[in-house]
């Protein structure tokens, strides 16, 4: 009992440290955000009330606001910047994420959501939102200070892990073709049932977690898992995922990279299989607008039961990304990928097209869309053909989730994707739509 009071005591006080350190931060931020928005009498007003606010002159920083002309929304990004320096977290983070709703743009009270958010010790969100800040926000000494308040995240959280269930309807869980024969150099082949399309609604649920620490102030390492299960009403399509990563992150100024070794394990009806490899992600800020992002990996896959499917699988891409304010962004991008199985047939190299936008409305909600265009060109025959296979596809997705709605505590995300893919072979011509409304719980 002595020994938990105490336990008890020494983490309070250490978080009681830390609350101090951030709390001094906080005037830099006000100050910070109001120096890089608006024009220069804005600048002025916003560094003038957010010194009044943090004196407690809340009064004469409100006659200032209101001789201003200041709209609805900018008065009530007023409040809740009141609300938090008077210790009203919960209220002022409300008003905020209504600021929000009104004006997605408002990179200001987006800061201060995060920032509110950390005060009132809501990491999970908090490190959200400072994410998101880091990728949409091109303010040097503002990412700086991201980077500082999640060093505290990460400080204050080592460890943690999270729940999630979601609804998968498919109209071919397979990737099975809807033809029923195909011509061969020796004539028509029935095409086998089991390779026909098949429909059917899956049932995931999953857990994960992580445990990280801060090696410094611009590095962490942050061990991830996961176990997800799918089961759909025929047992042939089940699979159970597992994951374990080791994430190194780095920050430097414009600059962010990491790198990831990774090993993976799928459970599946007669094509079990496992995974090894490793990640290389780079992100620059290249412009206040423009960023450029560099992805590549390398793993070597093992199938026990089928043997011919052993072999390294390889990807990379380019992209690039515009943000046009805080609520909308675009990315392009160049992929390309290569597998080398031991099956000739099944080797391949790869290219494609992608195109992404996303966009927070006024209202809460948030969607994004995608757009990918590829070809594969394998290298073998294929069985029973006189020429390797070459296929081209096109993938759409979509999400949608609105911010602040929960049911039973999960936060739902609806996702759904056509994927047309057309091959020389027409045994892997197929058409399919997915959908899946996923709901996550963090802990």
């Amino acid at each position: 009992m002595l020994a938990s009071l105490l336990i008890d005591r020494a983490a309070k006080r250490c978080w009681l440290a830390t609350l101090r350190l951030i709390r001094v931060a906080s005037f830099a931020l006000l100050v910070a955000s109001g120096a890089v928005s608006g024009i220069a009498s804005a600048q002025s007003l916003d560094v003038t009330t957010s010194r009044l606010i943090s004196q407690g002159q809340f009064k004469t920083a409100w006659e200032l606001v209101l001789e201003s002309d200041a709209s609805e929304v900018e008065q009530l990004f007023f409040m809740g910047r009141v609300l938090k320096a008077q210790g009203q977290l919960e209220r002022a983070a409300e008003t905020f994420r209504e600021v929000l709703r009104r004006q997605p743009r408002h990179i200001d009270a987006r800061r201060e959501l995060a920032h509110t958010l950390l005060l009132a010790r809501q990491f999970n969100q908090a490190e959200l939102r400072f994410d998101e800040l880091l990728r949409i926000d091109p303010n040097p000494q503002m990412r700086r200070g991201y980077q500082q308040f999640l060093g505290v995240i990460s400080r204050n959280k080592p460890f943690g892990f999270s729940g999630q269930f979601a609804l998968l309807p498919s109209t071919n869980l397979n990737n099975g073709t809807k033809a029923t024969s195909y011509d061969t150099i020796f004539g028509e082949f029935v095409i086998d049932e089991a390779s026909r399309q098949k429909s059917g609604i899956g049932i995931e649920v999953g857990i994960s977690g992580f445990w990280r620490r801060a090696l410094d102030a611009r590095s962490r390492a942050q061990l991830d898992w996961s176990l997800i299960h799918t089961g759909y009403r025929n047992s042939d399509y089940n699979r159970t995922v597992g994951n374990v990563s080791l994430n190194y992150r780095y920050f430097d100024g414009n600059s962010r990279w990491s790198l990831t070794p990774y090993i993976r394990q799928t459970w599946k009806e007669a094509a079990n299989n496992s995974a090894s490899g490793l990640r290389l992600r780079y992100d620059r800020q290249i412009t206040d607008k423009i960023g450029f992002g560099l992805n590549v990996s390398h793993e070597r896959r093992d199938f026990p039961i089928q043997p011919h499917q052993n072999g390294p699988f390889s990807a990379s891409s380019l992209d690039v990304s515009h943000q046009f304010d805080a609520s909308f962004g675009v990315k392009v991008g160049l992929g390309i990928e290569q597998s080398r199985p031991e099956a000739a047939h099944l080797q391949y190299g790869g290219m494609k097209l992608f195109a992404s936008v996303a966009k927070a409305w006024t209202g809460g909600l948030q969607t994004d869309l995608s757009l990918t265009l590829g070809n594969r060109d394998f290298v073998g025959v294929f069985p029973l053909m006189a020429t390797p296979r070459r296929d081209k596809y096109i993938t759409i997705g979509g999400s949608v989730s609105k911010s602040g709605f929960e049911i039973f505590g999960l936060t739902p995300k609806l996702r759904c994707s056509y994927t047309r893919n057309r091959s020389n072979v027409n045994l892997y011509d197929f058409d399919k739509t997915e959908c899946g409304i996923t709901m996550v719980r963090e802990f």
